[in-house]
């Protein structure tokens, strides 16, 4: 197809594309979201929407050159952050750590350590492929630069860049949180989190109850019917039957 006969701000879908991570590393990561259920990959757009404020994830609007300057920006502003946040550690904070490790390991019966360890267990193979994640990200990012400025249009660029400045100064991670937390963001991630031994939860009260043997507070759950509001906004459906055995549906339907 010539440049002519392209779509407008075909770079822009361009950069997207060039941002999406190799199979090799979604496996090793294990982000492959796609294949979860439904209400999995809601609340995940949910944290991911409170960690980029300055993007709508829920309702992108194409693949503008603003939206391409606002999502690397704030994408940019979080790199940031988490260089401030994890500063290189000292021979004794590591040693501290390890401490501190050995003793939640000691008490995983303790409500909540025992989620803690498990989410940091977790984390551990994610955080370790944004590292071999970065350069990727940083090659698109100068290519859209570079992209951006060689636009025939001056609004083009003037978009680009402007959707970069307001993206890049919104902080979407700091040491309290993401920027855009809620009173249910804690339980957001417990259900991501445990969305294996949730799916098998017979009922929202039975939830609640895993919930608080996993460390979250009573007075962040608050009332049952809250709790219930949530799962029904996310798509979370409790003690879903599993399809007959094939002698109990012959019984049901005699030939």
């Amino acid at each position: 197809m010539s440049e002519a006969a392209q779509p407008e701000h075909s770079w822009c879908q361009k950069i997207f594309d060039e941002l999406d991570p190799p199979d090799s590393l979604v496996e090793e990561a294990g982000w492959d979201i796609e294949n979860e259920s439904k209400w999995v990959q809601n609340v995940l757009t949910e944290l991911m929407q409170q960690a980029m404020p300055a993007f709508c994830i829920r309702k992108p609007k194409g693949f503008s050159p603003r939206e391409t300057g606002l999502y690397l920006g704030q994408q940019c502003a979080n790199l940031y952050s988490m260089g401030e946040m994890v500063p290189e550690q000292t021979p004794e904070q590591i040693k501290a750590a390890e401490a501190k490790v050995k003793f939640l390991e000691q008490n995983r019966s303790v409500p909540g350590v025992g989620s803690l360890l498990d989410l940091t267990e977790s984390l551990d193979p994610s955080l370790a492929s944004l590292a071999e994640f970065y350069p990727i990200f940083e090659k698109a990012l100068h290519h859209a630069f570079q992209e951006a400025l060689d636009q025939p249009k001056r609004e083009d660029a003037a978009e680009f860049f402007q959707g970069f400045a307001k993206g890049i100064s919104r902080a979407g991670l700091s040491k309290a949180g993401l920027t855009g937390s809620t009173t249910a963001t804690l339980i957001y991630f417990k259900l991501f989190f445990h969305r294996r031994e949730v799916e098998r939860l017979k009922n929202c009260p039975a939830l609640r109850q895993f919930l608080i043997q996993n460390g979250v507070p009573e007075n962040v759950l608050g009332c049952e019917g809250r709790l219930q509001k949530l799962i029904g906004r996310i798509g979370l459906t409790l003690g879903k039957r599993g399809r007959p055995s094939k002698k109990v549906a012959k019984m049901r339907h005699p030939s």
